[in-house]
């Protein structure tokens, strides 16, 4: 376990007994918390997890939980066999619509990221946030896919990742992103074809 603070086991100089018996609790793999990302009870004959990090939402989310209203947290764990992964995800109500395959958002992502992670996020709120910068949000509907990407690079800030999202739409829809990007930023890149 890592503390950020003594004071998250320490009230003043004494030892908080709740903390120490989460910690005690959170090392001995006994129970808590684990009905939120469905974690089984540690048994004998299961290949034991060395380590187990796992992380709400309600923290990666920066904001963006609207997004991807079925994003419960995620679960990294590290077992004999090497590191594997884990989604956590509300229940089906929350987000009944969300694509779940991300095979090609993962092969649209740019190189060169320091960090990159696939999400689902909901049919329709894309469209309903973009109705906020653009008369013409209501030409996008159903164009965006409900699997998309945040990507986070060396320069980047934490709270400003690079959004990938898949575009299901006809050809005039297709000129509408870049037409939003160039009303409301305005940016033109100097070493791209025109400037664009």
């Amino acid at each position: 376990l890592v503390f950020s603070s003594t004071d998250m086991l320490f009230k003043d100089d004494q030892q908080d007994t709740e903390a120490t018996a989460i910690a005690g609790d959170l090392l001995s793999g006994k129970k808590r918390w684990q009905a939120s990302f469905g974690l089984e009870e540690r048994t004998a004959e299961k290949t034991p997890v060395r380590q187990r990090i796992v992380v709400s939402a309600r923290w990666l989310g920066f904001g963006y939980q609207r997004l991807m209203p079925s994003f419960a947290g995620v679960r990294f764990e590290m077992g004999n066999d090497g590191w594997h992964s884990f989604v956590a995800l509300n229940d089906e109500s929350a987000s009944v619509d969300a694509s779940f395959d991300f095979t090609p958002v993962w092969n649209s992502m740019p190189a060169g990221a320091s960090f990159c992670v696939a999400v689902p996020y909901s049919h329709g709120i894309a469209e309903e946030m973009l109705s906020h910068i653009s008369q013409e949000n209501d030409k996008l509907n159903g164009a965006l896919d409900g699997a998309a990407g945040l990507c986070w690079y060396e320069d980047s800030k934490l709270q400003t990742p690079l959004f990938v999202g898949q575009f299901d739409g006809t050809a005039e829809q297709a000129q509408l992103p870049g037409k939003l990007f160039t009303q409301n930023i305005g940016a033109h890149e100097s070493k791209a074809p025109e400037g664009v």
